[in-house]
């Protein structure tokens, strides 16, 4: 496993996870090795997936088992992405975030107006 397969750090109460890569054996138990080191027991549990580039069997299964019978705080825990389906323990969430708009528009121009005026967009924008 890469060292920089999976990133975690503590904010605003919570404990945001990235993981990158391939979800295998290896990495699930990094995963539950770092929630288990890095939960304080208080705050939510997010677990990023949008950047997994596959999942296998053996990942999965081990991190369901885990999750479902050794103390992994399973209520506060999210996991986010589309992927994240594919690797939640029964009873999990999952949080799917919107799609980002392409182009570099912060969303706030409106339709056939020309841009908001923030400096987001590249055309227009004081």
């Amino acid at each position: 496993m890469q060292p920089d397969t999976i990133q975690a750090e503590h904010r605003n109460g919570n404990f945001f996870i990235k993981i990158f890569g391939e979800f295998n054996q290896a990495t699930a138990k990094s995963l539950d090795r770092i929630i288990r080191k890095g939960y304080r027991g208080r705050g939510h549990v997010f677990v990023n997936t949008e950047r997994l580039d596959r999942i296998l069997p053996d990942g999965r299964d081990y991190f369901r088992c885990q999750a479902g019978c050794c103390d992994l705080p399973e209520k506060t825990m999210y996991l986010i992405g589309k992927k994240g389906f594919e690797i939640v323990p029964k009873g999990g969430r999952v949080i799917i975030p919107p799609e980002k708009k392409k182009g570099g528009c912060c969303g706030g121009c409106k339709n056939g107006s020309g841009c908001c005026g923030s400096g987001c967009c590249k055309e227009g924008g004081s």
